[in-house]
This record gives C-alpha cells, sequence and structure tokens, in this order.
C-alpha cells in the first residue's frame, strides 16, 4: 500500500472512531428525549423530536415493584437515568396545533438517582411516556400546547406538554 493509500485508511479509521464518541443529540430518539418538565421543549420547526413526560405510576395503579420491574443499577451516578420498556399505555385524544403530527413512540418504568451515600440510593421513579413531536415548516413561534388522553387498563390520565418552535 502506498502513503496515499495508508492516509486514508488513517483517516477513514479516526473518522470511524471519533464519529462512535460523538454524543447523540438530545430528543433524537425514544431512548434519548427531551425532557419536559414544567418548562416547554423547544424543537425547531421542519424538525422531530422525542419528548418524554414522566408521570407518577399510582395514578394508574403501578406499586414501586412494578415500577422497578427491569432497572437496575448498573450506575449509580446522581442524574443517572434508566428505562425498560413496557407494552401496556395506549394514547387516545390527541390534539396538537393544525399540521404537527405527535404520537406516543414509547413508555417505561423510569428511575432517576437523586442521592448516593455509602450505604444508599435514593432515586425518583415513575412511568416515562415518550411522544414523537413532528413540528411542520413554517410553524408559529411561541408555546405551542399539546393534550392527549393516557390509557392504562381502565384507567386514564388526561397529560398535557409544550413546546415551542
Amino acid at each position: 500500500m502506498n502513503s496515499r493509500g495508508t492516509f486514508a485508511v488513517v483517516v477513514l479509521a479516526l473518522s470511524l472512531g471519533l464519529s462512535a464518541c460523538a454524543p447523540v443529540q438530545l430528543g433524537s430518539s425514544p431512548s434519548n428525549p427531551l425532557e419536559y418538565d414544567v418548562a416547554p421543549v423547544k424543537v425547531q420547526a421542519g424538525e422531530t423530536r422525542y419528548v418524554s413526560v414522566v408521570i407518577f405510576g399510582f395514578f394508574f395503579g403501578l406499586s414501586g415493584a412494578e415500577l422497578g420491574q427491569g432497572l437496575t443499577f448498573s450506575d449509580a451516578a446522581v442524574g443517572r437515568i434508566d428505562r425498560s420498556a413496557r407494552g401496556d399505555f395506549f394514547t387516545h385524544n390527541i390534539a396538537a396545533p393544525e399540521g404537527w403530527k405527535v404520537s406516543l413512540a414509547s413508555a417505561n418504568n423510569w428511575r432517576r438517582v437523586v442521592a448516593v451515600d455509602p450505604d444508599s440510593v435514593s432515586y425518583h421513579s415513575g412511568v416515562e411516556l415518550v411522544f414523537e413531536v413532528q413540528v411542520p415548516k413554517g410553524a408559529p413561534t411561541g408555546p405551542q400546547a399539546i393534550r392527549a388522553v393516557v390509557v392504562r387498563g381502565s384507567a386514564s390520565r388526561n397529560i398535557a406538554f409544550e413546546v415551542i418552535p
């Protein structure tokens, strides 16, 4: 192999290696969603993003043991989020601005580590609902409300969150 070929192989290997280290854009997948808390999440017009809303499991009759299914503390660092998929949540009556497409992408058992000391780990847990939100090009700016009815078995709950294009 000549020096030019060797150089090309080295450049390719470096670029592949560095791209594997590149951070995943927040909101680009259901496993890395933008988190809605109280403030609206920002999504550029013309983009699709995933937005999570975490709610208490007891609203749907879920016990702490049920919420812990499939979750492990592989890394008990403060801020660490663990999630495991659930298949028993559905939505209906989704209301979004005209031209927007919104659907439930996943529902997960969810836990975030909030404190660690030598003898214990403290965490918040709940059900994480991850919505796929497609904002059309030319969407009006300013907070836009999205509402849905979330259902599990015979339990249902109205939820709402805001997105700013």
